[in-house]
């Protein structure tokens, strides 16, 4: 059984008392918890998960051309950006860079923001991230179980 912190707990109240998206859970809660875990943990949701990408990752997924624009403006900044450097390398090395981590979104968000990545850019390579998710993961819970939901 997974014990939730009161954090963790007060996140997932929220979630259910306010209902954002509409899913139902107030009629559901007490009566048919299993309706709530299976709308908890379905993959209804989309949120930046960890993809690791490699120079080849970028070429077959973005294209020849678009990687070959970003490469070069990843590796014209990497010799004065320690974090860019690092980048950089483990996308030339395997497994390559996690392109969801929530501070690679950061560098991207920052590049865009100072004109090094038009917003094309900066997308396509967020959008290597952009995997289906559950409400659970998006609320940064474990998988969601009928004790978790329970109305005490």
């Amino acid at each position: 059984m997974i014990t939730l912190t009161a954090e963790q707990k007060d996140r997932l109240d929220n979630e259910l008392d306010t209902d954002p998206k509409g899913k139902g859970y107030a009629g559901l809660r007490v009566n048919q918890p299993g309706q709530v875990v299976d709308l908890l943990n379905a993959k209804t949701e989309w949120m930046h998960k960890m993809r690791l990408v490699t120079n080849l990752t970028l070429s077959s997924v973005l294209g020849t051309d678009l990687a070959r624009i970003i490469r070069t403006k990843l590796n014209a900044l990497a010799p004065s950006d320690i974090v860019i450097a690092d980048f950089v390398q483990a996308m030339g090395a395997q497994p390559g860079g996690d392109i969801g981590d929530p501070e690679t979104i950061k560098m991207i968000n920052i590049l865009t923001a100072q004109d090094v990545f038009t917003p094309e850019e900066g997308a396509a390579l967020k959008a290597l991230s952009w995997q289906p998710a559950s409400t659970m993961e998006v609320l940064e819970l474990p998988h969601a179980t009928e004790e978790m939901i329970r109305v005490e």
